[in-house]
């Protein structure tokens, strides 16, 4: 379907699409030796405990992403809240409320 909007150069819709992708709203962590060693000590207490949340021979991803989320001091936004819960604050991402930008 063809709104027509994209071919206006001053269209307020494509500018206010433009603006919200041109604005940075992620911010990407490297994948680092630090993050990964965090991950496996993660992985290993909840083995300790056992909480396991992967494969007994696999470091899983929420490992790895709870390890990043501690380094920076976030919360994460997932669906997969019980096992994240154990590592790092994670919360439905359902149940957090985005502010708008200001335009």
């Amino acid at each position: 379907m063809d709104h027509g909007w994209h071919h206006e150069p001053h269209s307020p819709v494509k500018n206010a699409v433009c603006k919200r992708w041109d604005t940075p709203v992620l911010t990407y962590l490297p994948l680092t030796t630090t993050t990964m060693l965090e991950a496996a000590y993660l992985w290993a207490q909840a083995r300790q405990h056992g909480q396991s949340v992967a494969d007994p021979k696999e470091l899983d991803g929420d490992v790895i992403l709870a390890a990043q989320a501690r380094q920076v001091g976030a919360m994460v936004a997932t669906e997969n809240v019980g096992h994240l819960a154990l590592f790092v604050e994670a919360k439905s991402w359902r149940a957090i409320a985005v502010e708008e930008a200001e335009p």
